[in-house]
């Protein structure tokens, strides 16, 4: 399967993973919409102009030009016509006009927690953490520590610091410090912290094993480059029924952790130069897909689970033309039974919109600008 997805164009899977969540969004739109008596007007794939289409019923179901996007066109969501028509979206219920709303991301989150699924069956109900979230408490699972070698071994030593002054072979076992025999790669600069300032006796094994005397600098480190021998691992084996909806949750609060954390560190530096850097647009997705091609279908489904809850979480953003702003705007309506000015309404919904293309045409240009760069981040 892997030399056959080799062969596979990158480009090809890109466009059908953007496809299949930008369908999957659209359809939940659709659905509801057409549940609660809306009338949809177009239902369209890619944006641009039309290249194929046809008309069943009230609605024009088509595909345009350029496949990164997608829309649902319901009557009254983004004009002020046809104001009388009880198929207006207007005209129906606080209730109803939220549920057409959410139920976009809804569906994907839904097509995430399957992917999800699907790759638990096929990883043993595994998820493999970076060493940032060896602290995290997740819902449904348990992360916990999973061997790859019996061996705590070493392959640079620094200039300047204690293993080199020492004598010890440039690559190499470390097998105890003081005694201690090490288990993990962890446990050694835990117990060099502890000696700061200090000298431990490091037994080094090659062909054979010897005693080196190493003094640790009062940062606590003695200038070894360390090969991790475990990796941190999510695991739903006892809660394998609802792993696909426990990781999902669990991949929101990463993503949330992760945004707040960055912007947090900005606001604390003055520096947003790495916030905006986190930004990427397709040009960011399709390097991400030649990257993890190499690795076969399971690594491409859990990129395109989480593009889909990426996609679900961008669009409940409080901005107008996306899904949450539109519930935002109807809260006055469910609260207060006031409705917002119809006029006001658009012109929000669709200058939001005509910010929001421009700020995606500038991440693209960003993405090419400095397309080495992002290219390296994937190797």
């Amino acid at each position: 399967m892997q030399e056959l997805l080799s062969g596979v164009s990158s480009v090809l899977i890109f466009t059908l993973i953007i496809g299949v969540l930008v369908f999957i969004h659209e359809l939940g739109h659709y659905l509801v919409a057409r549940r609660v008596g809306a009338k949809v007007e177009e239902f369209a794939l890619g944006l641009g102009p039309k290249i194929w289409g046809f008309k069943r019923g009230e609605t024009e179901y088509k595909i345009n030009l350029f496949p990164l996007g997608g829309y649902v066109k319901i009557l009254g969501e983004s004009d002020n016509k046809d104001s009388n028509d009880p198929q207006n979206l207007r005209n129906k219920t606080p209730i109803q006009k939220i549920a057409v709303m959410i139920a976009g991301v809804t569906m994907n989150f839904v097509l995430a927690v399957i992917l999800y699924h699907v790759i638990f069956l096929n990883t043993g109900y595994k998820f493999y953490l970076p060493e940032s979230f060896a602290d995290f408490k997740p819902v449904g699972g348990v992360v916990a520590i999973e061997k790859l070698s019996d061996k705590v071994e070493y392959n640079g030593l620094a200039e300047g610091l204690g293993a080199k002054k020492a004598g010890i072979p440039e690559q190499g076992e470390i097998k105890s410090v003081n005694g201690r025999n090490l288990e993990y790669t962890y446990e050694l600069p835990q117990i060099l912290r502890d000696y700061a300032g200090k000298s431990v006796d490091l037994e080094i094994c090659t062909q054979a094993c010897k005693t080196y005397s190493v003094v640790v600098s009062e940062e606590g480190k003695i200038g070894i480059t360390i090969l991790p021998n475990y990796v941190h691992v999510l695991t739903y084996e006892n809660n394998k029924l609802i792993s696909g909806v426990s990781h999902g949750v669990n991949m929101v609060r990463v993503m949330v952790t992760g945004i707040s954390d960055i912007f947090s560190q900005a606001k604390q530096s003055g520096d947003y130069s790495k916030a905006v850097n986190t930004l990427s647009g397709p040009v960011g997705i399709y390097l991400a897909v030649d990257s993890v091609k190499q690795y076969g279908v399971i690594s491409i489904l859990g990129l395109a689970a989480d593009l889909s809850l990426v996609l679900a979480f961008m669009n409940l953003l409080p901005i107008p033309a996306l899904d949450g702003g539109r519930i935002l705007l109807t809260l006055p309506e469910l609260l207060l039974r006031k409705r917002l000015n119809p006029k006001l309404e658009v012109i929000l919904i669709n200058g939001s919109f005509i910010l929001l293309i421009l700020l995606m045409l500038a991440v693209m240009v960003k993405d090419i600008v400095y397309f080495d760069s992002l290219k390296e981040l994937f190797k």
